[in-house]
């Protein structure tokens, strides 16, 4: 990769303090223009497994043997977001994209019971960008996260192999569709019939399904209300779509 980060070093005395006045300065700012932010941030499995052991820590000491000590710092951001009238916050797990020990997946299913049973948090979307998150789909589905992001173009699944993961119809899905490297490919109308069976798939208050656009612009969801009844709106800028009106949700060319 051409993409290079500074490996955080973690040992057993390493302490862990939050210090987010800049997150939360912004999504302070935006929510007073009357923008609803989500904040995204890296997971906490992900962080300490991206991370290595510092000199000097005794032999067969791995970074996230300090989950627990981590997740105290994730809650109290939690809470203080909550406070600030923070809706939901995205934590990406990317490293949950590969093949993982059952230790690996053991913590990631003790960070998200952990973290979801929080008295004052935001929803909490889980993502695994730009692969498939296999394993850890179930786990994440068994907790009591309020939605999960999931990359279908790396790993298609079909609406009834998504249906079967045990716990995901009461999920909200995000769900990656388009290929962001190769937008002009997609089957417009293939794309449309897939978003209409996944909104029947989760559970009835869940937006139709959003797609993960990272490189197209535009606003991607809106609400609008519309005869006394509240709609969602879907924009797909770069896919030239005819205005369809598909179980009660819009579709419409940008």
């Amino acid at each position: 990769t051409n993409y290079f980060y500074r490996q955080p070093e973690i040992g057993p005395d390493t302490a862990f303090a939050l210090n987010a006045d800049g997150l939360l300065d912004e999504h302070r700012r935006a929510k007073a223009e009357g923008i609803e932010l989500r904040p995204a941030i890296l997971g906490p499995t992900s962080l300490l497994l991206l991370s290595k052991a510092a000199p000097g820590s005794p032999e067969g000491f791995a970074p996230i043997d300090r989950l627990d000590d981590l997740l105290a710092v994730y809650a109290e951001l939690f809470e203080r977001l909550a406070k600030q009238g923070c809706k939901c916050i995205q934590l990406d797990e990317p490293c949950f994209t590969s093949d993982r020990t059952e230790s690996d997946l053991g913590a990631l299913r003790r960070a998200y019971t952990e973290l979801s049973r929080g008295a004052l948090r935001p929803r909490i979307l889980v993502t695994g960008p730009y692969g498939d998150l296999g394993d850890a789909l179930p786990i994440l589905a068994s907790t009591n996260i309020e939605a999960i992001g999931v990359d279908l173009v790396s790993e298609p699944m079909s609406a009834a192999e998504l249906a079967a993961v045990p716990g995901l119809k009461r999920k909200r899905l995000y769900a990656g569709v388009i290929d962001g490297r190769n937008v002009w490919k997609a089957a417009k109308g293939g794309k449309l019939d897939e978003y209409t069976l996944f909104g029947a798939l989760t559970r009835q208050d869940t937006e139709l399904v959003q797609a993960l656009l990272d490189d197209l612009s535009g606003r991607l969801i809106e609400k609008m209300e519309m005869g006394g009844e509240q709609w969602t709106i879907i924009n797909f800028p770069a896919i030239a779509l005819e205005d369809e009106l598909y179980k009660g949700k819009i579709v419409r060319r940008e």
